[in-house]
């Protein structure tokens, strides 16, 4: 197993690392200004190192400029990526990607290099501060074992990836099997962008990185997918069709198409008002109900029960269950879209 170093880029209170001139606000003079200041690949080679230096009027900054510095080396290729990057990310703090890297500490580096601010595998090698008003820090991977730990990472997704994609036809054509693939996308893009990153480190587990799974593909699977299953919306005592139109907006964020009479999954939801008489009230008061049900029609399973329930008046009894269905709409859009998107996460199997 990799050591992986954890980064931070505000580094507060840790004592310094072997080499490093003085501690943290320590004063020096200029004449012991470190060698790697004016020249970097003096210290540390190119051959064997990506180094980078930053300065600033404080550590923190010089720092951050350190590892900003660094992730400049690899040009566009980091900045193209970096998208990419944060939708892995996202990916990997659902329990069930997570499940498949946790006997390893890869977790722990990509969430240090959260949004690449900086690198996985990179480390403030050095300090010194000139006495004066600047600071300075070097930022360094070593190539070999930043390429074994990248390369490592590829292996791990390529994993991932053949894990979610690998089901029966059944089980391809259902809301599981179109998460599973969007969800593979988003490894496959963290792969793509691990791999353009080796590429600049170079040796041998670049070339074995190429060797890639193409998120699009997976994307356009995921497509094929959704279109044979849209969900069904059924809404009883709607006659303004606002509460069908907030479930419907709901699934159609999550990529999901609503209607078709002949469709596996069905929404049924029944919304009824019930008059409430209050005493000394001059308003009029309704209680509202909503039950919805998210069925499988092909097994005939309750998949998703959610009911919201609650008190709503107004001058006229219509003006109030007009506010209720005000006050449903928020709760669809929020509690609902929570519920469904839990529910859509427990679809993608862990690893065993």
């Amino acid at each position: 197993m990799l050591k992986v170093v954890k980064l931070s880029i505000l580094v507060l209170g840790c004592a310094l690392c072997a080499g490093c001139a003085g501690g943290p606000g320590s004063r020096t003079s200029p004449k012991d200004e470190p060698a790697w200041i004016g020249d970097v690949d003096q210290v540390y080679s190119r051959l064997r190192y990506v180094a980078a230096v930053g300065y600033g009027p404080s550590r923190a900054v010089a720092e951050k400029e350190a590892f900003a510095s660094l992730i400049s080396i690899f040009g566009q290729t980091v900045q193209v990526d970096r998208q990419s990057i944060v939708g892995y990310q996202e990916a990997l703090r659902r329990d069930t990607v997570a499940s498949y890297i946790r006997d390893t500490e890869i977790t722990n580096a990509i969430n240090t290099s959260a949004t690449l601010d900086t690198l996985i595998g990179a480390e403030i090698r050095d300090y010194w501060y000139d006495g004066g008003d600047t600071h300075y820090a070097v930022a360094v991977m070593e190539r070999s074992k930043a390429a074994d730990l990248y390369s490592e990472l590829v292996g791990v997704n390529r994993e991932i990836i053949g894990s979610l994609t690998t089901m029966t036809e059944g089980e391809k054509y259902s809301l599981g099997g179109y998460v599973r693939f969007l969800l593979a996308a988003k490894v496959a893009d963290g792969n793509r962008a691990f791999a353009n990153i080796l590429s600049v480190l170079g040796g041998s587990p670049a070339q074995r990185a190429r060797e890639l799974a193409d998120a699009e593909q997976f994307r356009l699977e995921a497509q094929s997918i959704v279109h044979r299953i849209p969900v069904d919306v059924l809404v009883d005592n709607d006659s303004s069709g606002r509460i069908q139109g907030a479930f419907a907006a709901v699934i159609g964020k999550r990529g999901f198409l609503s209607g078709g009479q002949d469709s596996r999954y069905v929404l049924d939801v029944t919304l009824s008002f019930s008059p409430v008489e209050l005493p000394g009230q001059k308003n009029k008061f309704v209680r509202y109900e909503l039950v919805a049900k998210l069925l499988d029609r092909a097994t005939g399973n309750v998949l998703l029960p959610y009911t919201a329930s609650g008190r709503e008046g107004h001058l006229t009894v219509p003006e109030a269950e007009n506010r209720a269905i005000r006050t449903l709409e928020t709760e669809i859009s929020g509690g609902w879209d929570a519920v469904f998107s839990a529910y859509l996460d427990s679809l993608v199997p862990q690893k065993k």
